[in-house]
């Protein structure tokens, strides 16, 4: 079952984090994984498991969630680790998910699981998409519309910015140059 912050079947899934609203990348804003299958980028984790630290919370008293069986023993390997090493298990705690509440065990921030398939919806910055205008259709150009007649949207974008000018400020003569 679907919560309110997921794609309803059919749309695109989102392009950014659910908490901060940036846009997936391939370094600060890695999507990441939790338990739930909610996405959050890395740097959202990361604070999130820096806030856990703080108040420190116990895997008997954390979770509200079930726990599967191998988040139960991550817990259990990392107390017996640091009981082996005569350290206290400083370094995992429990984050809960900002968009369901539940709880997920981990290590470190950039330890979960990253999310490819937001992943491979990053397009490379270098490459700017072309958003074309149909003049047949009269709409935003489709793949149908190869043989029509296309046009950037931004030239008609300004062609309706000037058209705009004409009919508000009939007696005003405006210049309005582009970039």
């Amino acid at each position: 079952m679907a919560c309110k912050g997921s794609s309803p079947a059919g749309e695109a899934p989102p392009t950014y984090c659910p908490i901060c609203l940036e846009t997936w990348d391939s370094q600060d804003h890695l999507p990441k994984f939790l338990l739930c299958h909610h996405s959050v980028c890395v740097s959202c984790v990361a604070l999130l498991y820096k806030a856990a630290l703080k108040h420190a919370p116990t895997p008997s008293t954390s979770p509200s969630t079930p726990i599967s069986p191998l988040t139960r023993l991550m817990g259990s390997r990392s107390s017996l680790n640091a009981a082996v090493e005569n350290e206290e298990p400083t370094g995992s705690s429990w984050i809960k998910c900002p968009l369901c509440r539940t709880s997920t065990f981990i290590l470190d921030p950039s330890t979960l699981q990253t999310n490819f398939y937001l992943r491979g919806l990053l397009r490379s910055p270098s490459l700017p998409r072309l958003v074309l205008w149909c003049d047949t259709c009269n709409s935003v150009a489709a793949p149908s519309c190869l043989h029509h007649t296309l046009r950037p949207l931004q030239d008609k974008m300004h062609r309706l910015q000037v058209l705009t000018t004409r009919i508000f400020h009939p007696h005003t003569s405006v210049i309005i140059l582009t970039p």
